[in-house]
């Protein structure tokens, strides 16, 4: 079998709760930077994303702003949709690689109140083992 390059996985659940973006496959690792873009909704959010059960950010989000990953900064929010005027507000993948292995799984929650949208992306190297 072949590794794969690209976007892995992708979800958009935007309800109150986890969401499993992608569970390693058996004889498979996982090479990967999130890449997303959001809003939350007018009375704010808490989103938060986790590998294999270890939180690697979690951020209030203010009502109805926008929130992005890019290569700047992992974490990026703001009233405004970004511009991609800057590193920071262009929505592209974070600047940490992160590693998975067969079994682990990649999630993210959202608490408080639903998102309004979200496209949530994993970009990376699928790796046989």
């Amino acid at each position: 079998m072949a590794d794969t390059v690209g976007v892995i996985a992708q979800a958009s659940a935007l309800i109150v709760g986890t969401t499993t973006i992608y569970t390693v496959p058996t004889s498979k690792a996982l090479i990967f930077k999130p890449q997303f873009i959001g809003q939350a909704n007018a009375g704010g959010s808490t989103f938060v994303m986790a590998v294999n059960g270890a939180q690697i950010f979690q951020n209030a989000v203010v009502g109805s702003s926008y929130f992005w990953s890019s290569m700047g900064i992992l974490y990026q929010e703001a009233a405004t949709f970004p511009t991609g005027e800057t590193l920071v507000q262009t929505v592209a993948p974070g600047p940490t690689n992160y590693y998975a292995s067969a079994g682990q799984t990649i999630t993210y929650g959202v608490t408080v109140n639903a998102l309004i949208s979200l496209n949530m992306q994993l970009v990376g190297t699928l790796i046989d083992v």
